[in-house]
């Protein structure tokens, strides 16, 4: 059944311009912030596939609102239903797909996949107009019941129709499907003739809690002389219009379309699966809408291993992305000139840090410590009346140590704005770090890291003033103290050693109150080597210690570097 190759919108709602080849991939899901377009591809897709015939559109549809530029939604689909290549339908309308390369030929060729490409047009008369066309002859109308025959349809916030047996509706498909399939010759639509079985049976059955006012209205109209003693109650089609949509499905006596959001959602996309086990695509807008996470997830691994049909769906869900392989996701662009691809390179990533997918910009960070240190530095921005890295987008992502240049190269080649926050200690003696760096800034990755030999807490201690430093020290010894269960008189002593190593020889017993430039950098590398602010908390205690001296540090790389960290926020400097 068919699939959709590729996908062409123009100038429909925050369209201008779009183009993507999905290459008839099984599963499609589209990420990105609120408002990048996600939901408008869905439903420029139902618009161009779906069966329904006297689609509503408004000024508003048009991009801008600008009508002297037509709706243009051209959807190109492979693997379709043998009815549509009969020379009698579309058959000469065939297009040629390479399998090759996955371009397409009006030139057709044995090699060639058969495709059709479908077109919907609005004008500013708000007519909807659909054909199949190619480059070699005139285009050619497709009608809905054509249409129907590609079993396309959207999951969205109306999902009430999907429980009765309208035409165009899910349920409608799967009937004639299996009408189909058993090869009845009966010209009767099964659901028309449902319904007058039914009405037989109520005919046979008149209301007794009626009959006696039928007796009183065939009494009186004996009396004025006409005969009516055939009478009878029961129901008049007429009113109730022998249709299609009078049946539908009921939970025992009560309409499914009365059971709750998630439930209909998930009944909808039930009926669905059932109808594309042998193909059709389904379109489904915020699959997490009314599940919970566990609900969400199991839903998301079904589509994912779904053997038939094709899914596209849009999420902002967490427990969606994680449930899903890179090579899912698309990231629709902030252009929405197109969608990208995520690749196997950022599948660590994805399950690590899932929500930087639903960002504008990326932070990689190291590490946790430099996660703790970035989330102390967007509470200063807001304190100073900056925006927050929330309103701009921005997500911090824990890079986990070596990963983190794989990460931000898979981030910057997905689309997003990324910034690499690392350390350059291990470069005075491994080039590979250095040359990883340059490879991402030539691929536009920005890089915030420190001298040659440093890392973050090395670069804090030399460049801090002494209090500062003396700061960080006795925060280090509260942790200790904290995590081993120990004083604060038993922490120290064990901290001043792992100095004392460093160092090389004896601390001053005045430190705390002398300053001496020597001790710096041990400070520093113990509290590396150490692991004293190796999590998030840790790295949120150095950033308020920095943040409370960094007026006295501006001249430094410490500040130049911090003050890039926030430009590259809300592009305002600290």
């Amino acid at each position: 059944m068919a699939k959709i190759h590729s996908l062409s919108i123009r100038n429909y709602r925050g369209i201008r311009n779009f183009e993507e080849v999905f290459s008839g991939k099984p599963l499609v899901c589209l990420i990105g912030r609120g408002d990048s377009g996600k939901s408008t591809i869905l439903e420029a897709i139902h618009c161009v596939l779906s069966p329904q015939w006297n689609m509503t559109f408004h000024d508003s549809d048009f991009t801008n609102c600008d009508t002297d530029q037509a709706i243009e939604i051209e959807v190109t689909l492979m693997d379709l239903p043998s009815r549509l290549l009969q020379e009698d339908k579309f058959g000469l309308y065939i297009r040629g797909l390479s399998i090759a390369d996955f371009t397409i030929s009006d030139q057709l060729e044995d090699s060639h996949e058969s495709v059709l490409t479908i077109r919907l047009t609005v004008k500013k008369d708000l007519e909807p107009s659909w054909c199949v066309v190619n480059g070699r002859q005139e285009p050619r109308t497709i009608s809905g019941n054509d249409r129907s025959l590609l079993n396309c349809f959207l999951v969205s916030d109306h999902t009430d129709k999907h429980f009765s047996w309208n035409r165009g509706n899910p349920l409608y498909s799967l009937l004639k499907q299996e009408a189909d399939g058993a090869q009845d010759d009966s010209d009767e639509d099964v659901v028309i003739g449902a319904l007058r079985g039914a009405k037989r049976i109520i005919d046979k059955h008149p209301f007794p809690e009626l009959a006696e006012v039928v007796k009183k209205v065939k009494e009186s109209a004996a009396q004025i002389g006409i005969d009516i003693d055939n009478a009878v109650n029961t129901i008049d089609f007429k009113d109730m219009m022998m249709r299609e949509g009078r049946l539908s499905l009921h939970a025992d006596k009560v309409p499914f379309r009365l059971k709750g959001k998630g439930s209909k959602r998930l009944i909808s996309i039930a009926i669905q699966l059932a109808l594309v086990n042998t193909g059709g695509i389904i379109l489904i807008d915020e699959i997490e809408q009314g599940l919970e996470p566990d609900r969400v997830q199991h839903l998301a691994a079904v589509l994912k291993s779904l053997a038939g049909g094709q899914v596209f769906l849009t999420t902002h869900s967490r427990d969606v992305v994680v449930e899903l392989d890179a090579k899912d996701l698309h990231v629709v662009a902030p252009s929405k000139q197109s969608t990208t691809a995520l690749t196997a390179s950022v599948q660590g990533l994805l399950r690590k840090n899932p929500e930087a997918f639903f960002a504008k910009k990326v932070i990689v960070c190291e590490g946790a410590t430099e996660v703790g240190f970035c989330r102390v530095l967007n509470r200063h921005k807001q304190s100073i009346g900056q925006k927050s890295a929330a309103v701009c987008g921005v997500r911090l992502a824990d890079g986990a140590g070596d990963s983190a240049f794989q990460y931000s190269s898979g981030l910057s080649k997905a689309g997003f704005y990324t910034l690499l926050f690392c350390d350059s200690d291990l470069e005075k003696t491994n080039p590979i770090p250095a040359k990883k760096k340059e490879e991402l800034a030539s691929g536009g990755v920005q890089i915030v890291d420190w001298e040659v030999g440093d890392c973050l807490e090395v670069a804090i201690a030399k460049e801090l003033p002494w209090l500062g430093i003396i700061e960080l020290f006795g925060s280090a010894v509260r942790l200790k103290a904290g995590q081993k269960g120990i004083s604060e008189a038993e922490a120290e002593p064990r901290l001043l050693e792992a100095v004392r190593q460093k160092y090389a020889k004896e601390i001053p017993s005045d430190f705390k109150t002398k300053e001496y430039q020597d001790l710096r950098e041990p400070i520093g590398k113990a509290a590396s080597a150490g692991s004293w602010f190796k999590s998030v908390a840790g790295g949120q205690i150095l950033g308020d210690i920095v943040l409370k001296h960094i007026a006295t540090a501006k001249a430094s790389k410490l500040f130049s570097q911090l003050n890039a960290l926030s430009v590259f926020i809300d592009g305002n400097g600290l």
